[in-house]
């Protein structure tokens, strides 16, 4: 077995690697001197405008999380809201996504319901998210023609993985939506006759009854209409909020950005941030926005500086609001060094050898 260390180091060299191989290829024809003119002549107040957006999307997004969560347990925001900060947060410091790790454990252990039912309204959640940018994606492009191959290849990605996963979501849906146990369910009793006939521990296999029965539970709320037609409300709220935000970081820095433009360099940030990556998406989002916004018109040096700023913006806010989650959390009794090694625990599992 390879020394977790050992691993450890090779995985953030790859991150290091990817992030400066993608700054490069964006900053290669652009005037840094020039970026930061542009940066540093941005309209204050509209800067703080877009703080207060930001926040309020962040907002709506604990509340769809709330949603998925809510049809199974009595959930607060305020809980879901800090859990939910806390993720953006580490996503900025963090590799591959384990923003979405720790908020699952962090709500796992305020609310105290299972990690298992977390993941899977996480999981559930991505989903949903995955269709929305296929959806305003094609939107988009059909608007703008002079997007880059790239994103039509990763919209066509998109719009696949997006028709899966919803037919993922109605065939498990319809499994549980007479029977709330697994073991009740024809899908259940055939897992239940295959575990059987694995030479298993009888412990190891009532955790893994458990933990599907945990998994199941995180689909009981799209059985309620009413509740997916929520859900799906506040997906298009947190799109206009962020559309908005995105026209006012142009605005703020002098550059005329219409609607489509803001929709569909949104729909590229938000590809690009589906896969695990660096910390933050360094040098990934630089890379998408200076190769969209160029062939749209827009020089390499306003680019850098619109997706800087963009950034810092979003840093500043997560830093704050997650940082406070952070100090909630942990004066409830979940210590940062107990979070971190559930969350390298729960990241290793796959890597294993």
């Amino acid at each position: 077995m390879q020394n977790p260390s050992i691993r450890s180091l090779w995985w953030w060299l790859l991150i290091v690697i990817l992030a400066v191989g993608a700054l490069a290829l964006s900053l290669r024809d652009v005037d840094i001197y020039r970026s930061f003119a542009i940066a540093r002549r941005a309209n204050l107040f509209l800067l703080a405008l877009a703080c207060i957006v930001i926040s309020g999307s962040y907002a709506v997004r604990a509340l769809r999380w709330q949603l998925i969560l809510t049809n199974e347990y009595n959930m607060d925001w305020q809980v879901v809201f800090w859990a939910t900060a806390i993720g953006y947060l580490s996503n900025s410091l963090l590799p591959a996504r384990s923003g979405d790790v720790i908020r699952s454990i962090a709500v796992s252990y305020c609310v105290g319901i299972s990690k298992s039912f977390a993941f899977t309204s996480v999981a559930i959640e991505r989903i949903i998210e995955l269709a929305g940018i296929a959806l305003v994606s094609l939107l988009a492009l059909s608007i703008i023609e002079e997007a880059p191959e790239w994103l039509y290849t990763a919209t066509r990605l998109a719009v696949i993985l997006a028709g899966l996963g919803i037919a993922m979501l109605f065939f498990i849906t319809h499994i549980v939506q007479h029977k709330r146990r697994l073991a009740e369910t024809r899908f259940g009793k055939k897992i239940g006759k295959i575990l059987r006939g694995i030479p298993l521990p009888p412990l190891y296999r009532n955790r893994i009854i458990h933990s599907s029965q945990h998994i199941l539970q995180g689909f009981y709320t799209l059985q309620n209409t009413s509740q997916v037609v929520r859900i799906i409300a506040t997906t298009v709220i947190i799109w206009l909020i962020e559309t908005w935000f995105t026209i006012l970081i142009a605005q703020a820095l002098g550059l005329a950005f219409g609607v489509a433009t803001a929709l569909l360099l949104l729909c590229a940030l938000s590809l690009a941030s589906i896969v695990p990556s660096t910390p933050g998406y360094i040098g990934i989002f630089q890379f998408v926005t200076v190769t969209l916004l160029t062939p749209l018109g827009f020089l390499p040096d306003a680019a850098i500086a619109y997706i800087v700023v963009f950034q810092l913006v979003q840093y500043m806010m997560v830093t704050l609001l997650g940082g406070f989650g952070l100090w909630r959390l942990t004066y409830s009794g979940l210590s940062l060094r107990r979070l971190r090694e559930e969350t390298a625990s729960i990241r290793n599992i796959d890597r294993l050898t």
